[in-house]
């Protein structure tokens, strides 16, 4: 257990992914990064107990070096769960760290989602079948809440 910490700063996550490695190994990993989203110039998970600080792309490339991610060892998704993070920007930061990378362009749902999607985990096979089941039930949900309708 942990006393409260700054979900904007690069030691939390890094701190959150050693202990997920160290305690569940697995051959493939995946993160989901779930909160306010501000794209490359704002970051994500916007902690609102601290000045809403945030994580910006460096404190992801911090985090995500310091327990091993990048180059030919790479997780084979990460899922923005957050608005405006899909940006040529994101996308060429995440590139050296993930294989795939799932994000809204626009506004998400400002409750989040669900997350039934990640039943699919038990049976996909890569961060490409993450991502399709991801959005089929991203889009499903939003016809049958009239979301964007």
């Amino acid at each position: 257990e942990y006393q409260a910490q700054n979900m904007g700063k690069s030691k939390t996550l890094e701190r959150f992914m050693s202990y997920s490695i160290e305690n569940y190994p697995a051959q493939q990993y995946g993160l989901i990064l779930a909160d306010h989203g501000g794209g490359p110039n704002y970051g994500v998970c916007f902690d609102a107990r601290n000045n809403n600080d945030s994580l910006s792309m460096w404190e992801l490339q911090t985090a995500f070096e310091s327990v091993g991610f990048g180059g030919e060892d790479k997780m084979e998704f990460v899922i923005f769960e957050a608005c405006l993070m899909a940006s040529a920007e994101t996308a060429h930061c995440m590139s050296n760290y993930a294989h795939y990378m799932i994000a809204s362009e626009n506004v998400s749902y400002t409750y989040g989602s669900d997350y039934g999607f990640v039943e699919c985990l038990n049976r996909c096979n890569s961060g490409a079948d993450v991502g399709k089941e991801y959005v089929d039930y991203f889009y499903k949900k939003s016809i049958e809440t009239k979301f964007y309708t």
